[in-house]
């Protein structure tokens, strides 16, 4: 497969709340102990760091648990290759435009491949960060399919190899 793998969304939450957390919590021990205005335990910002920490824990184990799945279906699963038919975000559009600059948006993407049988089969990922530039000709998708089940399954996106320059000249003339 070439081209770029693309990040799943609970890593970001994990990555995005457990600095802040921690960053929180000290400032909010610092304050309590030094500064002396609240106590350790009534500074308000103590029990937001605990809660933000918390939230990292947890959008890191969703995220761990979903690679693990990842890794158990590339063992032993079925691999289909697929065709990423829509990019849902949400609020369905694939660019999210602040102050005129485009930035990356997450969401989820609709796949389409076709097993052994030769019926085709609609599936939908995980959330995944997508960049501006991408849509569903940049993108590629691999199918891992349980052997036991075909409800069971996950999917792995991946960036294709192109020439930016050019498919940014191509696709994106509206959006100058």
């Amino acid at each position: 497969m070439e081209g770029k793998k693309l990040w799943r969304g609970g890593y970001l939450g994990a990555v995005v709340a457990l600095p802040l957390g921690v960053g929180m919590l000290i400032g909010g021990l610092f304050m309590g102990y030094y500064i002396d205005i609240y106590s350790i335990l009534w500074n308000p910002l103590t029990p937001q760091g605990i809660v933000w920490i918390v939230l990292g824990l947890v959008a890191l184990a969703f995220g761990r648990g979903g690679m693990r799945r990842l890794r158990r279906f590339k063992d032993d699963g079925l691999r289909y290759d697929a065709d990423v038919t829509q990019i849902l975000t949400s609020n369905n559009v694939n660019i999210v435009r602040v102050g005129g600059i485009r930035h990356s948006a997450m969401g989820k993407v609709d796949c389409v491949y076709v097993n052994e049988r030769g019926e085709q089969c609609l599936v939908r990922s995980r959330q995944y960060i997508f960049n501006a530039a991408d849509n569903e000709t940049t993108l590629q998708a691999v199918v891992w399919v349980d052997h036991d089940d075909p409800a069971i399954y996950e999917v792995e996106l991946f960036r294709r190899n192109l020439d930016f320059i050019k498919d940014y000249d191509k696709t994106y003339k509206d959006y100058r």
